[in-house]
C-alpha cells in the first residue's frame, strides 16, 4: 500500500533536479511548494550580490505568499539538492486551509516566526 506522502506526491508532486531555478523575483505566481526531499534556497539579490535568506528542507514551505496576496515573488528559489516537491495551486491551499486546522495552525506560526526574523 502507498504511503501519504507517496498518494501526495502522485498527485501534486515534481522532480526540481539540482541548480533549477523555481522561481525569480518578480516573477508572477499561484502556486506554494513543500519539500518532500532534497533542498531550495531562497536567496535575494542584494546590491548585485545573490545572498541566500535560508536553505530549505523536507517538510518545509515556500512560495505561499504568491498564493495569500497575489503579489510577485519577493525571492529567488533556487534547488541544490535534487528536490521532490508538492506544487499546491490556490484551490488546493484553499481547501487545505479551509479542511484542517492543524495546517492552518502551523502555517500561521511559520509565518509569524518569518515576519518576526525578518524584522
Amino acid at each position: 500500500m502507498a504511503s501519504e506522502s507517496e498518494i501526495l506526491f502522485e498527485k501534486f508532486g515534481r522532480e526540481f533536479p539540482a541548480g533549477t531555478v523555481i522561481f525569480r523575483e518578480g516573477d508572477v505566481g499561484n502556486e506554494m511548494y513543500v519539500i518532500q526531499s532534497g533542498k531550495v534556497n531562497i536567496t535575494k539579490e542584494v546590491r548585485g550580490v545573490e545572498k541566500v535568506l535560508v536553505t530549505l528542507g523536507p517538510g518545509a514551505f515556500f512560495g505561499e505568499m504568491a498564493i495569500i496576496n497575489q503579489k510577485p515573488r519577493s525571492a529567488n528559489a533556487v534547488v541544490v539538492e535534487d528536490a521532490r516537491l508538492l506544487v499546491i495551486g490556490p484551490k488546493t491551499f484553499d481547501t487545505m486551509i479551509r479542511s484542517n486546522v492543524e495546517i492552518a495552525v502551523r502555517m500561521i506560526k511559520i509565518l509569524a516566526q518569518r515576519l518576526q526574523e525578518a524584522d
